[in-house]
């Protein structure tokens, strides 16, 4: 059976977003996800981004932690998004929690924890077994 079986699609407005129906997948597996699929990793740049983003997961029932593209892992403390050449601190937007990101040289990788209500940005572990979380 193909990986991709595995999974479930939703549609949810213009994102896609993939959820692990069995599992939760390290940093690496839901980016390769993502690519495999043809999408890519969900990345954060603006508020309205986010509303919508919290407006899906809240519509469909999802709670959790969910991996996102950013990462600092080519220079610790240099937050950046996979797919693009921008650093994150060069947006306005961001959503840390408090006391994050944690300069870790094995916290690497951004995830979004989704209570229900809010979202916040934490590092972890790239390791770690998160959500997968892609957009079209």
């Amino acid at each position: 059976m193909d990986t991709v079986t595995t999974y479930r699609l939703l549609l949810l407005l213009a994102l896609v977003v993939i959820l692990p129906t069995r599992e939760r997948l390290t940093f690496y597996e839901a980016n390769f996800l993502c690519e495999h699929m043809g999408v890519d990793p969900v990345y954060e740049d603006d508020a309205d981004y986010n509303a919508e983003l919290r407006w899906s997961l809240q519509t469909y029932g999802f709670i959790g932690d969910f991996w996102l593209s950013g990462n600092d892992i080519i220079r610790e403390s240099l937050w950046v998004w996979a797919d693009f050449d921008n650093h994150i601190s060069d947006y306005e937007f961001q959503i840390w929690a408090p006391d994050q990101p944690i300069d870790s040289d094995t916290m690497n990788c951004l995830y979004i924890h989704y209570d229900g209500f809010s979202t916040m940005w934490y590092n972890a572990d790239c390791h770690s077994r998160k959500h997968a979380l892609c957009m079209d």
